[in-house]
């Protein structure tokens, strides 16, 4: 095609006698223009007294981000006589290939280049905090410390995305008709739309641990220890009702939203029968809302060779 743009290619068709002008998909297939940042983490220990200690951590992060991708391709079935006309005309001699009576149709693949690139912006926030006591009675250390993380995340499509409902009304009924050389892009941008999407996640947990000698064998101290942990997770995905019907171009989405919980304990004993070698024994439990429990035990052995 000579009258191919500069920014496009041409390439043989199937017979290799031809040549089409085509889409430079690799050239715009995406793209991230711009990307911004910030995070922020604080941490604390306090000294309660010489055997409890106050702790804490918090971390947050902001991030957003530009994205731009290639326009979408559409393939449209037209039947109407004056639809199917219009393109004949628009198309010069290579209109001769289409078939002159009513009930010939026209399957139209097309990529929206009037409307541009699609253009996207995602906005991500992510925080965490922990706070939590430690310290020692008698001869065992213990802990007990407190989390709470959440994450959210919002898509926006500003520009570049369309209906595809409205785009094939366009195309079928002749108010758009892609081929003519003289045609108007207020009727196409009629059908532009901006899809969105939100994510939001968020854990919650809490976890107790002590260990400690509980006596004394030829290679060492018996070492025993016990925890118990409560973990809660829950999700939600919202998105525009456009988006849902799958009559977005180049965009999609689902919907939904969920939670479970699910607690642990657990318990480890290492016995250093001698300097050289030792036994652990250790067991978990744990108990979630949605599938049920499930017991998991490890028996380790230790040696090591004498120097």
């Amino acid at each position: 095609d000579p009258a191919c743009p500069n920014d496009e290619f041409n390439r043989p068709d199937t017979t290799g006698e031809d040549t089409l002008c085509q889409f430079n998909y690799a050239k715009t297939s995406s793209g991230s223009p711009a990307v911004n940042q910030l995070g922020l983490m604080a941490k604390f220990d306090h000294k309660i007294n010489d055997k409890v200690n106050l702790f804490g951590l918090v971390k947050d992060s902001r991030r957003s981000t530009r994205w731009n991708f290639a326009p979408v391709p559409q393939n449209v079935e037209i039947t109407d006589p004056a639809s199917v006309a219009a393109i004949k005309s628009a198309l010069g001699p290579a209109g001769d290939a289409i078939g002159t009576t009513a009930d010939d149709g026209v399957l139209v693949f097309y990529r929206t280049k009037e409307l541009g690139t699609r253009n996207s912006l995602i906005e991500e926030k992510n925080t965490y905090g922990v706070v939590g006591l430690n310290g020692t009675l008698g001869n065992w250390d213990w802990e007990y410390a407190f989390s709470k993380g959440r994450n959210w995340r919002y898509d926006l499509g500003i520009s570049g995305y369309w209906l595809k409902s409205k785009f094939n009304n366009l195309i079928a009924t002749g108010a758009y008709n892609p081929f003519d050389p003289n045609r108007s892009n207020t009727a196409l941008a009629s059908a532009l739309h901006k899809p969105w999407a939100v994510e939001s996640s968020e854990l919650v947990s809490q976890n107790f641990s002590i260990s400690g000698a509980v006596g004394e064998l030829a290679g060492g101290d018996i070492g025993l220890a016990v925890g118990i942990s409560k973990v809660e997770e829950s999700y939600r995905i919202v998105a525009d009702d456009q988006t849902l019907l799958k009559d977005v171009s180049g965009s999609s989405a689902s919907l939904g939203q969920g939670s479970r919980d699910f607690s642990s304990i657990f318990a480890e004993i290492g016995l250093p029968f001698t300097k050289e070698f030792e036994v652990d024994f250790a067991a978990r439990y744990d108990e979630y809302s949605d599938v049920g429990g499930k017991a998991t035990p490890r028996l380790a052995l230790k040696y090591k060779l004498p120097m």
